[in-house]
């Protein structure tokens, strides 16, 4: 099973939230995992972003961030060529999503995911309405 994993999933592996544990039961159960080159600025700036609000101190970062590129080790990273823009382009024709989560479904329709893994409500629908099997790791 391929499972395209977005920014508001995978970050729950390096940060422990509502819906880690659900998450890698997901994971466990895809035989690839996929994701956007654009992920990696997303779950970096989820990190600094904590960081400034308070809610993760800087020295936890370094940690975070090893186990980051050890997730992204066994995560197929898609490059958001002119096919994928292309592609986002036509998604947002249709959808009321913003550009990055227009590339996250564009890229997963492209690689044919079986399984959309994310926390955004409106991304969920989106990749539903595509055809997109499609799981939330908040909803239990």
């Amino acid at each position: 099973m391929i499972t395209y994993f977005d920014s508001s999933s995978l970050v729950k592996f390096v940060i422990t939230e509502i819906g880690s544990k659900q998450n890698l039961n997901i994971w466990n159960l895809s035989s690839e995992k996929v994701t956007s080159q654009l992920a990696r600025t997303e779950m970096h700036s989820t990190l600094m972003r904590r960081v400034r609000e308070g809610s993760m101190p800087a020295s936890a970062v370094r940690g975070r961030l090893d186990a980051m590129h050890k997730l992204f080790a066994d995560v197929v990273l898609v490059d958001i060529s002119s096919e994928v823009i292309d592609a986002s382009c036509e998604v947002v024709q249709t959808s009321s999503l913003k550009s990055a989560d227009a590339i996250h479904l564009a890229t997963a329709l492209m690689v044919r995911a079986d399984l959309f893994s994310s926390s955004d409500k409106k991304l969920c629908a989106a990749a539903s309405e595509s055809g997109i099997a499609v799981t939330d790791p908040t909803e239990s």
